[in-house]
């Protein structure tokens, strides 16, 4: 549970954290085991009277019985937290609503949307009744149509969760009754009297009541299936809802949601009407060369304004608007309202939506969740129609990765939305050349760009299996079979880096379970690292072997993880190409490494046999296929960064002819990409980074996403930024010498800086007061974060058109191909795990991306017990 849990934490004391949890085994719906949960309170709380919050999170049939087996009559106050499904239609919402009311009172019921946990749905309201630029437009009297939609590039893949969910419930029941209708009542309800929960929740049961809802059999309801989707669910809709109200009555409500489409999007757009004047075209002819505006040009109309609120991902609001004309054409800026909002840093971290609303319920603050009588008023307008749909098989199919069904354009068209031509994005206000904005611009991403690193990569990956010339090895292994969890027996494990030598004993139980019965780590001396003769080394490394006491009746087999370059020759052989990490024993290097380590301990008469020669990457690649038998890559994402991958052996020309059959493991060393030619966005940071490294012009994909960097990255940001006084420019700011120096800013505090979301940031204040700097404002602060957030984003961008390269060269789904990765910036950073995650996604590559802990002593033992 902990190595699961670990990398979605924060940073901070996980050890103190773990210890504040319990975790009980049992059947949700048996009475004995919620009361059994009931007395694990008391024991853990030391009272009868605790607070208690139930999150529900399970299959709508298992629901109501859950509830029923919770005991009743407990001292303390109880909440319940649950989210889709609410019923599939009126009858069955009705029947949970009565049972949850009956059981918890309607006071503690958390009905919860995670679209209403996103800090832009909930400052709807704000925009829209505090603003005087806003609210007197938000009508009939000046908005042409209104658009909520929701698209999503995934499609629920069969034999899932998600899939079985999906094909109970539909895209209406799934988008926009549980999500869409939220935004609907957010932005188009009257004000409340008050901004009580009470009140919010009266004015969104008002505005539900007088809307009508498109059916089946009038024009107004688009309904479409993605072409590669299995089910028999539509997974694209568009209808248009009316508003009977004053301020709404004439104004078409258009709601669209869609999986498998374009993009991955969710935005509220308020399309205004046109104003009165009108006469400038929107496309410039092409003879034309006016200076000044054509006023008698009454060709075309011109765009019109639009509010746009974008609720993920990237949260943002902006509007639409006409600057200026030159000859018959009009100019069309983005007016940006977050440009220069301090606490909306680009890159900088933010609570998620759940982590938001599971705050609100501690508190217990309920503005953002779901009223019994809103729950109640969404399925009396969609019951019948969801209804009616589940018996109908035959939908409009559109393409994989396109905008959906022409249909549904022509409805939106028909209607009165007009689809407009696309802008670019200016963001009003912003100084363009301050070095901020320029150090942002620079470590941005952008799509393009992934996709060029992606293009490279892949090549370099061909070009390394066939000889040619390539940044990255691509090293065979001679690792032929990876574990499945049917190994069985007892293997140890050797694990040499730097200045530690561990010994390691399993116990594998044939059932995906490798225990580690001993452990002993052992501090290699100066004399050894620096001996003149390698016997010094080998027979220290033997002594220590010996140590690790195991049954006298064992046959002992040995993975051993050398983590220094080597020359592999065979699954038991390889040859030391340098030395590195500090040690020069004389007598090592060109020379094959596993031989007179065995010859040393057969000196002292130890039986045992080193059956593998394994590269630490390779390791976390065998731990990973032990969890996960679709595990295909191993990462390590620590003080270095490497990768290793299963491979078609038939495709490494490296190899004997002879050996050229089955799979076969490599190496593919992938520190090193970018080195041959600029494959990589490098900035001046980086180039000055490579420049002052121990090894420039080397090893240029790690210099941008490994530990032993990003905190010198980050150093030489802050250090211009200083120089350009936009950071610590405060008079009462006091800066030392200390943040000059090179290397001296940890990779560790990224991940306290951009975690930090205590009042006043008393984390950073922390961190650089461990520099000597004081005195500094909470602009400095965000300032930090968004350094922070931007170095890691990028990291993890980087990361992910690696993985994207690698599968598309496996040729296999990235649902068929599951990622193991180690290491210090993966594990103990999460927020790169969640934006790796987002640029797996957004790149079209849903693959699973898990811990894979101890490749270097686990993985080598478990590759030992597959020889």
């Amino acid at each position: 549970m902990e190595s699961a849990i670990a990398p979605y934490l924060g940073a901070g004391d996980s050890k103190s954290f773990f210890e504040l949890c319990h975790f009980m085994d049992g059947e949700a719906t048996s009475p004995k085991t919620m009361g059994a949960l009931e007395e694990l309170g008391r024991k853990v709380t030391g009272s009868d009277s605790f607070k208690r919050i139930y999150y529900f999170a399970i299959h709508a049939r298992y629901l109501l019985k859950t509830i029923e087996a919770i005991p009743m009559g407990s001292c303390g106050e109880t909440r319940v937290v649950l989210e889709k499904p609410l019923g599939r239609d009126l009858e069955s919402s009705n029947k949970l609503t009565k049972a949850l009311s009956e059981k918890f009172g309607e006071a503690n019921v958390y009905r919860l949307d995670h679209f209403l946990g996103r800090k832009m749905a909930a400052n709807i309201h704000v925009l829209r009744f505090m603003n005087k630029l806003t609210e007197p437009v938000w009508s009939k009297e000046h908005v042409a149509a209104i658009v909520i939609a929701c698209r999503e590039s995934a499609l629920p893949k069969k034999n899932t969760a998600m899939y079985t969910y999906y094909e109970q419930h539909g895209i209406i029941r799934d988008i926009i009754v549980d999500h869409l209708l939220n935004l609907v009542a957010l932005v188009c309800m009257e004000p409340p009297s008050t901004l009580s929960d009470k009140a919010l929740q009266e004015e969104k049961l008002n505005l539900l009541k007088n809307i009508k809802v498109a059916n089946r059999k009038d024009s107004k309801l688009v309904l479409g299936r993605c072409d590669t989707y299995p089910g028999k669910q539509p997974t694209f809709a568009t209808m248009v809802l009316t508003i009977d109200t004053d301020r709404w009555r004439g104004v078409p409500i258009i709601l669209k949601a869609g999986k498998g489409v374009n993009e991955k999007r969710t935005d509220i757009r308020l399309q205004l009407k046109n104003p009165l004047f009108q006469q400038y075209s929107t496309t410039r002819p092409v003879d034309s060369d006016d200076v000044l505006p054509n006023t008698s040009s009454l060709r075309q109309m011109a765009p019109r304004n639009e509010i746009v609120i974008r609720v993920q991902p990237n949260e943002d609001v902006y509007v639409k608007v006409v600057t200026g004309a030159s000859g018959s054409m009009v100019m069309e800026t983005k007016l940006d309202f977050l440009a220069n909002d301090p606490s909306e840093k680009k890159h900088a971290f933010t609570r998620s939506p759940y982590e938001r609303l599971l705050a609100d319920v501690v508190r217990g603050n309920r503005d953002a969740f779901i009223d019994a009588k809103v729950l109640k008023q969404r399925w009396k307008l969609f019951s019948d129609l969801v209804t009616e749909i589940d018996g109908v098989h035959d939908f409009i199919p559109y393409k994989l990765g396109s905008r959906g069904p022409v249909e549904s354009d022509q409805l939106m068209k028909a209607v009165g939305f007009i689809e407009q031509e696309k802008i670019e994005t200016e963001l009003i206000g912003v100084k363009k050349t301050s070095t901020m904005s320029v150090l942002q611009s620079k470590f941005d991403i952008s799509m393009d760009t992934m996709q060029e690193i992606i293009a490279d990569f892949f090549q370099e990956i061909r070009d390394g299996l066939a000889c040619k010339p390539s940044s990255l090895k691509m090293l065979p292994s001679y690792v032929t079979k990876l574990p499945d969890g049917t190994e069985e027996g007892i293997y140890y494990a050797l694990d040499i880096g730097g200045t530690n030598f561990r010994v390691t004993r399993f116990e594998m139980d044939g059932h995906g379970k490798a225990e580690l019965t001993d452990e002993r780590k052992f501090t290699i001396p100066d004399a050894v690292m620096v001996a003149n003769e390698p016997s010094a080394l080998y027979d220290f490394l033997a002594e220590c072997i010996t140590t690790v006491k195991g049954d006298p009746n064992e046959v002992r087999k040995y993975g051993y993880t050398f983590s220094f370059p080597c020359r592999q020759l065979a699954i038991d052989k390889g040859v030391l190409i340098n030395w590195t990490k500090g040690f020069k024993t004389k007598g090592v290097e060109g020379q094959e490494v596993v031989a007179p380590l065995q010859v040393a301990l057969k000196k002292l008469g130890f039986e045992g046999t080193i059956v593998a020669l394994v590269n630490d990457t390779v390791g976390t690649l065998a731990s990973g296929a032990y969890l996960d038998p679709s595990c295909q890559i191993g990462i390590i994402l620590g003080t270095g960064t490497n990768a290793a991958y299963r491979e078609d052996a038939r495709n490494i020309m490296t190899l004997p002819e002879d050996l050229r059959e089955g799979e076969m493991v490599v190496n593919m060393e992938w520190g090193a990409f970018g080195d041959r030619r600029k494959m990589l966005p490098v900035t001046e940071i980086d180039e000055t980074l490579d420049e002052q490294s121990r090894n420039p012009k080397q090893q240029s994909f790690e210099k941008m996403i490994s530990g032993f960097y990003l905190g010198e990255i980050a150093r030489l940001a802050m250090v211009k930024l200083i120089n350009a006084k936009e950071l610590f420019a405060d008079p009462k700011t006091e800066v030392t010498k200390e943040i000059f120096e090179p290397y001296s800013f940890k990779s560790w505090f990224l991940s306290d800086i951009e975690y930090d979301l205590s009042d006043g940031y008393r984390v950073i204040e922390k961190v650089l007061n461990h520099y000597g700097i004081s005195g500094v404002t909470n602009e400095d602060k965000l300032m930090l974060k968004e350094i922070s957030g931007m170095i890691i984003d990028r990291a993890a961008k980087l990361t992910a058109c690696a993985i994207v390269a690698t599968i598309k060269h496996l040729q296999k789904p990235a649902s068929e191909c599951s990622v193991g990765i180690d290491g210090s910036v993966f594990e103990h950073h999460p927020s790169f795990r969640q934006r790796l995650d987002q640029a797996l996604t957004e790149l079209g590559y849903e693959c699973g991306v898990f811990l894979s802990k101890d490749g270097s002593g686990k993985g080598a033992a478990l590759i030992a017990s597959g020889l």
